[in-house]
């Protein structure tokens, strides 16, 4: 299993190769909250890379999601990410 962070740039839309509006990292943790995780078994590919929100529940590639965070004085980079489902 990975434990260290995953970096993920934030897009402006999916599939959008254009501006970056931020990179993000998330830990690796499976069933985690606000986590992303890729099963050994599978692969790496990026259809087998499985996203928790907020809450612990996987994601879906049909889910909406809100994604928040905070800046800290220490770093340029967000900390604190939050993934909410939009309902």
């Amino acid at each position: 299993m990975l434990t260290d962070p995953k970096q993920y740039m934030l897009i402006q839309k999916p599939g959008d190769d254009g501006e970056t509006i931020t990179p993000i990292e998330m830990d690796w943790k499976q069933d985690g909250h606000n986590t992303v995780f890729v099963p050994e078994e599978v692969g790496r590919g990026s259809d087998k890379t499985i996203f928790y929100d907020n809450e612990g529940k996987p994601l879906t590639t049909n889910d909406k999601v809100e994604v928040s965070f905070e800046v800290g004085k220490a770093s340029i980079y967000p900390v604190e990410v939050r993934i909410d489902k939009v309902k």
